[in-house]
């Protein structure tokens, strides 16, 4: 009986991720919330996604659970706490179950739950130099960049060295995270890296799609924004 129970379990568990798919490919916000709070392990549904093959899949999951967590968070702000918790956790070799895009998820909690930003906020800067987070801290840097929201000066400063790092991925997400955090140092570095190739996909949360976008185009565009 037991056996059968489990496999019931993993049966059932299978075919909320099956929801879970259906529903991050249509991205209606109201319908996924409801869906989460309804099911009591969708969110660990969602959670399973994050570890997808496809980028698209692994940050609408991301972007689910932050709206799911907002939900959560008119009931009960500690669940959500635990929540954002337990991705630290994962980004910890300890955890058994590494997760990279962790701290896209850890964002999107705090963008759609501000008021936790103040106190996740550095902790999440404090991974900026920790493989293989490096890439994704900075894009969930530039996602909760909010004025008065985040201690800028120390995380600003690690981002400014790093848009030399000879990874340019960094360098791209580096700059688009300071562009965020401090728009004015951001401006002062954008001429010198206006011929910059760097690369990087992005998730574009309008469109709810992935885009590419070089560093050479986002100073062109923080210089234009500047010269207005």
């Amino acid at each position: 009986m037991p056996e059968n129970q489990s496999a019931g379990g993993r049966s059932k568990f299978r075919r909320l991720k099956e929801e879970a798919l259906t529903l991050l490919k249509t991205r209606h916000k109201e319908q996924i919330v409801a869906w989460a709070d309804s099911n009591r392990s969708a969110i660990r549904a969602l959670n399973s996604l994050l570890f997808h093959p496809e980028p698209l899949v692994r940050w609408r999951a991301a972007e689910a659970i932050g709206w799911s967590a907002a939900a959560v968070a008119a009931r009960d702000m500690e669940d959500v706490r635990d929540l954002v918790r337990r991705f630290f956790w994962m980004m910890n070799d300890e955890s058994g179950n590494l997760c990279r895009q962790s701290p896209e998820a850890i964002a999107e909690i705090l963008v759609n739950v501000p008021s936790l930003i103040g106190r996740f906020g550095k902790m999440l800067a404090s991974f900026l130099n920790e493989e293989p987070f490096e890439v994704g801290v900075r894009l969930a840097l530039a996602r909760i960049a909010t004025p008065g929201r985040l201690e800028a000066e120390e995380i600003g400063t690690k981002l400014v060295d790093s848009l030399s790092d000879q990874n340019p991925e960094i360098r791209a997400a580096s700059f688009l995270a300071l562009s965020g955090i401090n728009r004015e140092t951001a401006a002062l570095k954008a001429p010198s890296l206006a011929d910059d190739s760097a690369t990087i996909e992005i998730y574009d949360f309008d469109s709810g799609q992935m885009i590419k976008k070089s560093m050479a185009q986002m100073a062109q565009e923080l210089i234009g924004r500047t010269n207005r």
